[in-house]
């Protein structure tokens, strides 16, 4: 599980405190698993057992799935589909990635620097010669 610092810009986020009580406690425990890229596995079986491990009776999937339904509202996660399983990735996050992506990336974000966008529209030059 990687180190994090978390900044304590995250009290006055207003994403952040769109957030009820529940759901922040389970967007500040996520930021405890996600990888170096912000990535994790979307699935809320996977969330519960990572996120909860000692609180697996008091926690519900029903549960996880409205956390990150609220998440997602508030546009602090993205959620994605990458070989038919769902994954998530946290936006906007601070740290410099020490590893490569545990999960598949997200397709068409700025999470993929490699993929041209539209900012890196490439066009035919005509190149004129003197003489």
């Amino acid at each position: 599980m990687p180190n994090r610092i978390i900044r304590a810009g995250i009290i006055d986020s207003d994403r952040v405190n769109q957030l009820d009580w529940p759901e922040e406690v389970f967007y500040r425990r996520l930021l405890n698993v996600i990888d170096d890229h912000g990535l994790f596995d979307a699935r809320p079986s996977r969330l519960r057992a990572a996120l909860y491990p000692i609180k697996l009776d008091r926690v519900r999937e029903a549960d996880i799935s409205r956390w990150i339904a609220a998440c997602e509202k508030a546009g602090l996660i993205v959620l994605y589909e990458s070989m038919g399983k769902p994954y998530l990735a946290v936006l906007n996050t601070q740290w410099q990635a020490r590893s490569e992506p545990k999960f598949p990336k997200p397709p068409d974000s700025p999470l993929e620097p490699n993929k041209p966008s539209c900012a890196q529209l490439q066009t035919p030059a005509h190149v004129f010669g003197v003489g």
